[in-house]
């Protein structure tokens, strides 16, 4: 009798993956392959999503939610397309976690693809990403620190 183990859930994860991520590419379509757990003769894989190529992430759509929400009780806002710049390095808004109550936005340092996460007192600072719409509207002026949360890939690869 065969018994289902972790290296045989690897496996099976990768002939997914590269099976069907190559399919769905070519169909303009990206796939995510969520947790998986298992017992003894069966694995099963939590979090299947495909989306199309050109769809926002989870994240920037919780974002542009947080920012209409903002707007429709005239608190300060954010420009989501805006290049954020601190010292000599241009971050930007790529995401917004609901969950997170300190650092709820997601940055991405431009150049390098690290990911980090700011509080919303820096992310409304004229520098980084407030909008040009925010005159008049107050926000506390308390700034913090960027804090990694994916580290950088090795480049090439």
């Amino acid at each position: 009798m065969k018994h289902m183990t972790k290296e045989k859930c690897i496996e099976i994860r990768a002939i997914l993956e590269t099976t069907l991520t190559k399919e769905l590419k070519d169909q303009g379509f990206t796939f995510q392959l969520g947790n998986a757990s298992y017992d003894e003769d069966s694995v099963k894989f939590n979090g299947f999503r495909i989306t199309f190529d050109d769809a926002d992430t989870q994240e920037m759509k919780e974002l542009k939610r947080y920012n209409d929400f903002l707007v429709a009780t005239d608190r300060p806002s954010f420009d989501i397309n805006k290049i954020g710049t601190q010292g000599t390095t241009q971050y930007k808004l790529v995401g917004f976690k609901p969950r997170a109550t300190k650092q709820p936005f997601i940055v991405e340092k431009l150049g390098h693809k690290g990911r980090f996460v700011i509080s919303e007192s820096i992310a409304l600072r004229t520098t980084m990403f407030a909008s040009s719409e925010n005159t008049g509207k107050t926000h506390p002026n308390n700034l913090g620190t960027l804090t990694l949360v994916d580290a950088p890939q090795p480049r090439g690869e």
